[in-house]
């Protein structure tokens, strides 16, 4: 039996500081962030908080999220932006 997996894409506005650490914050769910002492720690941060918004939304009864909606996002100068890719079932 095939199990069909769905890839969501979602958008991160990263930041790199002076002593290499590095903040992700996804704007698609209030107050999803991630942190770490690199870049690849950041993300693999970010994709767990975001998984769990993710199951939050529905157990909340809100339905699976499958295709975030595009959200402007404000940057700061020093910021950048990647893209997360989150493997789910859908």
């Amino acid at each position: 039996m095939k199990v069909w997996r769905n890839v969501m894409d979602y958008y991160a506005n990263f930041e790199e500081f002076d002593d290499g650490s590095c903040s992700l914050e996804c704007p698609y769910f209030k107050g999803c962030y991630g942190t770490g002492d690199t870049l690849e720690e950041a993300i693999e941060n970010l994709k767990e908080v975001i998984q769990m918004c993710l199951s939050e939304v529905e157990t909340e009864g809100l339905g699976p999220v499958c295709r975030p909606r595009f959200r402007e996002m404000k940057l700061s100068e020093d910021a950048h932006v990647i893209n997360i890719k989150i493997v789910g079932d859908c």
